[in-house]
């Protein structure tokens, strides 16, 4: 009997802390938010063969910096909310729309994942991450942390009350 409410217990806590994980869904500045005195604000462009749905960053610590649903994106650049002080902040996966994703057991199925470097965002700033572009399979993504003029002018028309006069920082690394 006590095993048994155990196990239970045991499930019970696992399915909490599921839900936790999965709930972690701040909003896009495409809702049309004005940013928090604790955000800086990360402009990533999406240009290739595919539509991008979803971004999760991480950090040097835990929980991850931000996991982004977003309306599905292509040739174009998305503002998203990242609380500062975020070091080694970088992609860790996205999501492709119409590809199913998810979590069995331990194992996840479905994210895409690209090479980036680690960047500190130190202040509530503009950011340029850079640029992800898609390709046909997996292994053909790649992301380039250069500044991407076509998608900063992009985000000045698109973001222009979130960005107002402020400058864009460029993250590249090279």
């Amino acid at each position: 009997m006590i095993k048994r409410n155990c196990q239970l217990l045991i499930f019970i806590f696992i399915v909490i802390l599921a839900q936790g994980c999965a709930t972690t869904k701040p909003k896009s500045f495409a809702s049309g938010r004005a940013a928090l005195p604790t955000e800086a604000i990360i402009l990533v462009g999406v240009k290739g063969d595919q539509y991008v749905e979803y971004i999760q960053f991480l950090r040097d610590r835990f929980p991850p910096a931000s996991n982004h649903y977003f309306e599905p994106i292509n040739n174009d650049v998305i503002a998203l909310p990242i609380d500062i002080v975020s070091n080694d902040l970088h992609i860790a996966v996205f999501g492709i729309s119409g590809v199913g994703r998810g979590y069995v057991s331990n194992f996840s199925y479905g994210y895409q994942t690209v090479e980036n470097s680690f960047i500190d965002i130190t202040e509530a700033e503009v950011y340029y991450f850079g640029t992800l572009t898609t390709g046909n399979s997996s292994d053909s993504h790649t992301f380039d942390h250069s500044l991407d003029q076509e998608m900063v002018e992009l985000a000045k028309d698109k973001y222009k009350k979130l960005i107002g006069n402020r400058k864009i920082i460029s993250v590249n690394i090279d």
